[in-house]
């Protein structure tokens, strides 16, 4: 077969001619090549001469930042629990004193004025005291007067029981004869004799009933004289209690609140002279809520404040409870009784003052009392001492370890932790927030207790252990 191919496209195409740009730009990309490595080698050169000079900072440990905080010392013991309440103070002894005679006021006390302190037994009013004198004597008087009496009809009853005695003689002797004359009268004696006898012995017999009605009288008036002389001894007593009435007097050791009386006024018995309050004996009602009904006993100490956060005016202690609760005001009562020292003449806390009182509760043996604001979700965080303290300061590195101890008690202020808490643990109480487990920090010294201590006894003395 004949090939299609001509003659002109069987021969080789010649290669293109370069022009002259072409042939000017491959010298010059060569040279930007060489420079570029020439450049390249004298950074890096330099780079390595400097590195070779260069001096190596000198290394320092950096020290963890470290929160400051305090911590309590976890002590364990029994933990009371306190009430707190209100109440209206009012005296256990206020009286009225009035006159107990009809007389008229001659003297006044100086000390008989609102305020004052008097003595139990003073003297404060006299009244005039004449009649009851008279009154007394003439008692005197009727008591001599029956006594007389009542003597003389004693020994007239001596008397007579005497005489009725021979007179019972007498007769037996007399009834003795008319019995013989009666044998003797069939044979020696006459009738005559007899009836004569007869005679004797009643004669006899009515001077023994004469007799005995005469001791019976005399008997008669020596009761009647003895009764006259009970009526003359009661009615002289009440002339001297009189007379003694006439002198009106303190009936306890206490402080005048008013004085009634004047001088020269013209009293009658009941008629007011003053009245006197006790202020050393003092009793407080307090109302406490019925959810803690029970938890207080008779005898439980109380701390008498006349403000929230006073000082303590008095010690008391609890008299009684209030058997039941009342029901609106959700409420029980217990009353304090606030005694005064012998040697103070008055109680600050004066009748119809408002009072804040502060009453022992429940006792919870073998707890530590925590504040609320140291837990964090059921746990607690303990410092443990990990150097010594500063010297300045006091302050002291520690290391934080977290615990979830046993609550057995929820109060309003502390929670009573049991078991997981060991004794002499240091407690953080502030910045919890800021802490962790195995976090760093500085325990702050320890405060002193107040002079209260705190709630539970538990109080913070001191980091070392």
């Amino acid at each position: 077969m004949p090939s299609s191919e001509t003659p002109e496209s069987a021969a080789p195409t010649p290669a293109p001619t370069p022009t002259p740009a072409q042939s000017g730009l491959a010298p010059r990309v060569t040279i930007s090549l060489i420079l570029i490595a020439l450049i390249v080698g004298a950074g890096i050169f330099g780079y390595q001469k400097l590195v070779a000079v260069k001096k190596e900072p000198p290394r320092t440990e950096r020290t963890p930042e470290r929160t400051a905080v305090r911590v309590q010392v976890a002590r364990r013991g029994p933990h009371r629990e306190s009430l707190t309440g209100y109440g209206r103070a009012r005296a256990l002894r206020r009286a009225e004193v009035p006159a107990e005679i009809a007389a008229t006021i001659t003297w006044l006390s100086p000390n008989l004025d609102a305020g004052r302190t008097v003595e139990a037994g003073e003297i404060l009013v006299r009244l005039d005291g004449s009649d009851a004198r008279s009154e007394a004597n003439a008692a005197q008087a009727g008591l001599a007067q029956a006594e007389a009496r009542r003597l003389r009809a004693a020994s007239d009853k001596r008397t007579l029981i005497a005489q009725a005695e021979v007179a019972r003689r007498e007769l037996a002797a007399s009834e003795r004869e008319l019995e013989r004359l009666r044998e003797l009268v069939s044979k020696a004696t006459s009738e005559s004799e007899v009836d004569g006898q007869r005679m004797a012995v009643a004669l006899r017999e009515q001077s023994l009933i004469g007799l005995e009605g005469r001791h019976a009288a005399a008997d008669a008036d020596e009761r009647s004289a003895e009764a006259e002389m009970d009526a003359a001894k009661s009615a002289l007593e009440r002339a001297r209690h009189d007379v003694e009435r006439a002198e009106v007097r303190a009936p306890y050791r206490g402080s005048i609140v008013v004085r009634s009386a004047q001088v020269g006024e013209r009293v009658t018995p009941g008629t007011p002279l003053f009245s006197i309050v006790d202020l050393r004996h003092i009793e407080i009602p307090v109302s406490l809520p019925a959810s803690r009904f029970g938890e207080v006993v008779p005898g439980a100490k109380a701390l008498v404040r006349l403000r929230e956060g006073g000082d303590t005016i008095w010690t008391g202690s609890v008299s009684r409870v209030s058997p039941a609760c009342d029901a609106e005001r959700r409420t029980f009562d217990v009353y304090i009784d606030v005694e005064a020292d012998e040697n103070q003449l008055a109680a600050p806390v004066a009748p119809g003052v408002f009072a804040v009182v502060t009453v022992d509760g429940r006792v919870t043996p073998g707890t530590v009392a925590v504040p609320r604001e140291a837990f964090v979700a059921g746990a607690l965080y303990v410092a443990e001492p990990s150097g010594d303290a500063d010297p300045i300061t006091g302050a002291r590195p520690a290391r934080v370890r977290e615990i979830r101890p046993e609550s057995v008690r929820r109060l309003p202020d502390v929670i009573l932790v049991g078991d997981g808490l060991d004794e002499g643990s240091l407690v953080i109480v502030t910045g919890v927030d800021q802490v962790a487990d195995g976090a760093h920090v500085f325990v702050l010294p320890v405060r002193g207790a107040d002079g209260n201590g705190d709630a539970s006894g538990n109080a913070a003395d001191g980091i070392e252990r």
